[in-house]
């Protein structure tokens, strides 16, 4: 994975068909290969692939890939807005994310309630909803924008995503694993989190490099850099929604297949 991450953090700088480029991706691509087809051969699996049969299992690991990529990359750009575009101080900008962990702590406090009132499928499907709201809204800002208005009420529907998703979401991960594979299942869940900071952050990266504007220069054009990269966030979060959406509705048939 480093040699994926790399390549596509190298492909901000030098393009796509770029031969380092190409190299790293495919050298990355073909160990990651490699690697699968060991566990599946192996008789003691580090990554049992079975925890990937499950259809719905396999799209809450790429789901809290995307969230925690999304997130990671969300606190990269926004820190850059406000230190580099508002001005505001290294401790300032710190500050500013108040709302946001305010939210999150407060939101978690729900999460059992809701999980018995709707369910954890439709709460992870409501969380990343709230999420993408957020990131769209943070898509719309400018240099002139106003930090109450136009920033802290974004934060504050992110902290509520963000407090809500990662107890649903680990459940997902760990529902229907047999006893001897929930240690394996926890460690994907975590290992999804770490990658999902790394290969999201790459993503956005080579998003925010790519998206150049002729006509704009300085605070300007670092604004649209970084809303472009909240618009990637934005797609990346939709896609990761579709996905959980399809698996869950595919899941639900086949249980009621099988009742019938």
């Amino acid at each position: 994975m480093f040699s994926v991450i790399y390549g596509i953090v190298h492909a901000a700088d030098t393009g796509w068909g770029n031969a380092a480029t190409i190299a790293l991706l495919v050298a990355g691509l073909g160990l990651l290969g490699l690697f699968v087809l060991g566990e599946r051969q192996a008789k003691q699996p580090i990554l049992p692939l079975r925890l990937f049969a499950s259809p719905k299992r396999t799209a809450s690991y790429v789901s809290r890939t995307l969230y925690i990529g999304v997130i990671i990359g969300f606190w990269f750009f926004a820190s850059q807005y406000l230190h580099i575009v508002k001005g505001f101080s290294r401790i300032l900008a710190g500050f500013a994310f108040l709302p946001m962990t305010l939210a999150n702590f407060w939101s978690a406090l729900y999460i059992p309630r809701l999980v018995r009132r709707i369910g954890n499928s439709r709460l992870i499907s409501t969380v990343f909803t709230i999420t993408i709201v957020g990131m769209l809204l943070l898509s719309r800002i400018t240099p002139q924008s106003s930090y109450l208005w136009h920033f802290a009420l974004p934060l504050l529907l992110l902290g509520v995503g963000l407090g809500l998703s990662q107890g649903p979401i680990t459940t997902e991960g760990l529902a229907g694993v047999d006893a001897k594979d929930v240690g394996a299942a926890s460690g994907i869940t975590y290992v999804a989190m770490q990658l999902g900071a790394t290969l999201g952050l790459a993503i956005l990266i080579a998003v925010f490099s790519g998206a150049n504007a002729p006509s704009l220069s300085g605070n300007a054009l670092l604004t649209h850099r970084i809303t472009m990269a909240f618009v990637a966030a934005s797609i990346l979060l939709v896609l990761s929604l579709a996905s959980l959406t399809s698996r869950a509705a595919d899941t639900r048939q086949c249980e009621e297949s099988t009742r019938g």
